[in-house]
């Protein structure tokens, strides 16, 4: 995926924000860089508990 226009301006918040949501339900996000210079967003959350 890449975004339609990479020249766009913008608060710099959101990762941020996804982080934060993330961190809330117990997970976490990371930011990495890709062997062809793109970014890899992965989001991890913990496997729910089982419930009867």
């Amino acid at each position: 995926m890449q975004a339609p226009d990479s020249k766009r301006n913008g608060s710099g918040l959101g990762l941020a924000v996804v982080s934060a949501i993330a961190k809330a339900h117990g997970g976490y996000a990371t930011c990495t860089l890709s062997a062809d210079g793109g970014t890899i967003i992965s989001l991890c959350w913990p496997e729910p508990e089982h419930i009867e």
